[in-house]
């Protein structure tokens, strides 16, 4: 009789050690297989240029609405800045363009002007925030922010104007979005910058 009451409480301990070991394991398993089917039923929130939706056409619509903020570069001018961010060029030189002949993008101050930046940070973010031609609009920003979160779409434009720029000088993240609030985010971008480089207030964007 004894001998069979210690072979079932050897049983009963050997059970409830090997549960003991086992279910965390199984909890565990079953947590991460929740996780990860959350994380893959998440919408994608990335944001990127979508360089396959900007017919010609659509870059002289853009064009037309960005010259609105910079008239002082010709629509030719404005265009060639888009192409150029959708194939990741550099900034081109506005003394090719008959109408600023005497606007040179380099010089002995080794820095484009703040207009130049101006224009092309606007082009970074209207390419950048979503599809359509109203880029500047607070609706467009709005939809964006809605897409990625607000803290997000200003660290991609900043990462964005450093890959063209090579830098980002003491422009923050924070500060992009506030200049967001703008219907010239790229303006205030620009001029701010320009107050604080090497060399504050010459209308240059000192790299």
């Amino acid at each position: 009789m004894m001998k069979k009451c210690k072979r079932y409480l050897t049983v009963f301990f050997v059970a409830m050690i090997t549960v003991t070991i086992f279910l965390p394991f199984s909890a565990t398993s079953v947590s991460a297989k929740t996780n990860l089917n959350e994380a893959m039923s998440l919408p994608n929130k990335n944001i990127e240029i979508d360089k396959k939706y900007w017919s010609d056409e659509r870059i002289d619509q853009l064009a037309d609405i960005l010259q609105k903020s910079h008239p002082e570069f010709s629509r030719n001018y404005i265009k060639e800045l888009i192409r150029d961010e959708l194939n990741d060029g550099q900034i081109p030189s506005v003394s090719v363009f008959k109408s600023q002949k005497t606007i040179s993008s380099r010089s002995s101050w080794k820095g484009i002007t703040v207009a130049q930046a101006a224009a092309a940070i606007d082009v970074i973010i209207s390419l950048l925030v979503g599809r359509g031609i109203d880029k500047l609009t607070a609706a467009g920003i709005k939809a964006a922010v809605k897409k990625v979160g607000r803290k997000k779409l200003s660290r991609l434009i900043r990462q964005k104007i450093i890959k063209k720029f090579g830098t980002a000088g003491a422009v923050t993240s924070t500060f992009i979005d506030y200049a967001l609030n703008y219907n010239s985010p790229g303006t205030i971008i620009a001029k701010y910058w320009d107050k604080h480089d090497a060399y504050p207030n010459n209308g240059r964007i000192n790299l």
